[in-house]
């Protein structure tokens, strides 16, 4: 370049360049230098530091008091608690990186949270705080990284643009940001597959609301793609239930129990109009005139029939007035709903009508049913209901039968009924959207509608869905179901753990896969579904949990004898449980069968055979060892203790050594919802208690209560 062609404004232009740029690279070393993952790597370092030599300080005080046999752990400890120190001192400032392969994920959470794996400072405030809880023990940094479960921009050294703060909208930098501590829990749900997650509460009773309210039945949702239908067949309700009932039922399912939540009923209320909640009604009540039906005995003693309501243990399963248990439907009021005719032919044959009910199928005779219904009828009597005044002028003569039943098929399947109940002749599938991977949707193609001030999250969409449906769509023929708000989050909670991402098999927890089971064998497998045994308890690996006591090892858990006498007259081992083991009225040869199958077949061969032949030693040391650990707080023991576990009083005559034994040894292995404390026993202190537990018997129902009472 020819330097004669260059005026002084061009040398003033290079000056102003030159000093910006010498300008920008000095802001840009303070910059560096000011990082602020650097000065909180230097707190982290100042406060671990401070911590260790306070450590190392009460050992060096405390070194020449100790015992000559103790001085080498002693001064083991203090030189490793030396050598941490030295570690903390030498240790760089830089950024730290956790980069996991197999998850895809690359963090440096742990450049701030430097202290995240130091138990020691989990008292302090974050970014210095150490990780609550013991959760790093199974998931450690190095194998699972920060993102996974906490989610936000693990890349990103700034707070800002590490998403700490959950900006929604277009404006935002990024599309994950870091999970609240309400929401983490939906982390959880990406590799624990189970229905219920342990240390995980909210997403488990999210799993249960999606169960208990059948959304699987019009939404392909993720763990409930082959669930049963939760509703009852459709096929007889004509028969079954009056005119009058069943147009209040559709026009307001929740005028029964408004504020149950899924307590009770969990039928949702649609938003149908006047013509086609008539349409589904003809519809609906076409399938009567069930010729099965056969006419109640007459006669039936009243009294009679209370009583024996009372040993069949009804209100186990259903309420009467607000009391009893909530497997089953109300039956305050039941004269107001069906037909007496019905109510006994359901008693009678209940897997007639419904196949698929967890109601047992009661063996009563003739004038037991008799008596039976007849104090139903005259105990539960209902008011007589009225046709809903918006329906009085409509007759049944007015009604072109044969269009308004097609007209009320057609609802039936536009609704997506039979999501919940059966039909013979209608099966669609699933009327609604696929819900798998929903916490991966993009917010800005969901629907809003009317919602207003409502950030766009995924997590508020889903919200919003479940509390007022018509909110975000228009004509949303999706119902309002009965959730509270707990709910209504909950449930929220479990759909966003489906985000879609694939997680690698060997983080994934193995699921309890019920259809995997085998089917029961022959008479056994005939008997468990006459009295709906898995209603209650787990048989063969699959069942419900009314029961904590699965019934796989029950053969070498309880004595022969006194199994046989349970099933002639069955008592509650629980006092204070709402649901106990109803009076099943087995024939002798049912019960001798299930006696002769429990012994033989249903064992659990890790339970030793441990005869009673225990010393008086072992039994009062064991005695000695329930006063210790205060058993008589939970369980009843001669004329005191608690009602939280079941009586021992007479455990001796109920339990088998062996069972006892390993029960005390590992008792989550066992009953794996009991919430008996594993004590960590020893096989010592395991066999002395049960010594003394299988010494009490009927014939020492004297024996002096533990803690001097």
């Amino acid at each position: 370049m020819d330097k004669s062609a260059l005026g002084p404004i061009h040398y003033i232009w290079f000056a102003v360049v030159g000093a910006a740029l010498a300008v920008a690279t000095v802001a840009l070393c303070i910059k560096e230098y000011a990082r602020e993952w650097k000065h909180h790597q230097a707190i982290v370092k100042r406060l671990q530091i401070k911590a260790v030599e306070e450590k190392i300080r009460t050992l060096e005080s405390e070194l020449p008091s100790v015992k000559e046999e103790m001085k080498a752990k002693y001064e083991e400890r203090l030189r490793m608690t030396r050598m941490i120190r030295a570690q903390v001192l030498a240790r760089p400032v830089k950024i730290q990186q956790i980069q996991v392969d197999s998850l895809k994920r690359v963090d440096r959470c742990t450049t701030c949270h430097t202290g995240i794996e130091d138990v020691g400072m989990k008292d302090h405030e974050n970014p210095y705080k150490g990780h609550p809880g013991k959760y790093l023990q199974w998931h450690d940094i190095e194998n699972y990284g920060c993102t996974v479960c906490h989610e936000g921009q693990g890349l990103s050294t700034d707070y800002m643009h590490a998403a700490h703060n959950p900006l929604r909208g277009l404006d935002r930098p990024w599309q994950k940001s870091v999970l609240s501590r309400y929401l983490i829990q939906s982390s959880c749900g990406k590799c624990h597959l189970d229905k219920e997650v342990p240390f995980a509460p909210l997403l488990s009773k999210g799993r249960d609301v999606i169960e208990k309210a059948g959304c699987s039945g019009c939404h392909k949702v993720r763990l409930y793609e082959n669930q049963e239908k939760i509703g009852p067949s459709l096929d007889r309700l004509g028969s079954k239930v009056n005119r009058t009932w069943l147009l209040r039922w559709l026009s307001n399912p929740r005028e029964y129990d408004p504020l149950a939540g899924l307590t009770r009923s969990r039928m949702p209320k649609f938003n149908l109009t006047k013509e086609q909640i008539l349409a589904l009604e003809a519809f609906l009540m076409a399938s009567g005139n069930e010729p099965a039906l056969k006419e109640p005995v007459e006669g039936g003693d009243s009294e009679a029939g209370g009583l024996l309501f009372r040993e069949s243990r009804c209100v186990t399963c259903h309420l009467v007035e607000g009391k009893g248990g909530y497997l089953a439907p109300e039956l305050s009021g039941i004269t107001s709903k069906v037909s007496k005719k019905w109510l006994y032919n359901w008693i009678k044959d209940t897997h007639y009508f419904q196949p698929g009910t967890t109601m047992p199928q009661f063996n009563f005779s003739e004038k037991q049913l008799s008596d039976l219904v007849e104090y139903m009828w005259e105990e539960f009597q209902g008011e007589e209901l009225e046709i809903p005044k918006e329906f009085e002028d409509i007759s049944d003569i007015d009604k072109d039968a044969g269009k308004m039943v097609g007209h009320g098929k057609k609802i039936f399947m536009e609704y997506g009924c039979t999501g919940c109940h059966a039909k013979t002749g209608i099966d669609q599938g699933r009327i609604a959207p696929d819900l798998t991977g929903l916490a991966s949707r993009d917010e800005e193609r969901l629907e809003w509608g009317k919602a207003q001030g409502i950030d766009k999250y995924i997590g508020n969409w889903v919200f919003a869905r479940l509390k007022d449906p018509d909110l975000l769509e228009k004509k949303a023929k999706m119902p309002h179901y009965p959730l509270t708000e707990e709910e209504m989050a909950a449930a929220t909670m479990a759909l966003l753990s489906d985000t879609g991402e694939e997680i690698p098999s060997q983080y994934v927890g193995p699921a309890s896969n019920q259809e995997n089971y085998p089917d029961l064998p022959g008479e056994f497998g005939k008997i468990v579904d006459k009295y709906r045994c898995r209603s209650c308890h787990v048989v063969y690996g699959k069942g419900g949990w009314v029961s904590t006591h699965p019934l796989d090892g029950e053969g070498n858990a309880v004595k022969r004898e006194w199994l046989r006498n349970y099933f002639d007259l069955p008592y509650s081992l629980r006092p204070i449980l709402k649901e106990r083991m109803v009076n099943l009225k087995m024939s002798e040869e049912e019960s001798g069968f299930l006696v002769n199958f429990f012994s033989t077949v249903m064992v659990d061969n890790s339970i030793p055979d441990i005869k009673d032949t225990f010393t008086e030693e072992e039994i009062t040391r064991g005695q000695s060892l329930f006063d210790k650990y205060g058993c008589i707080s939970c369980h009843i023991m001669g004329k005191g203790g608690g009602y939280v576990g079941a009586p021992l009083t007479t455990v001796g005559d109920r339990l088998t050594a062996g069972w006892i034994y390993m029960f005390l040894k590992n008792p989550g292995y066992y009953k794996p919802r009991s919430i008996q404390p594993d004590y960590g026993f020893s096989k010592e202190d395991a066999r002395a208690l049960t010594a003394y537990l299988a010494s009490c018997k009927e014939i020492k129902k004297d024996i002096r209560v533990s803690q001097g009472k």
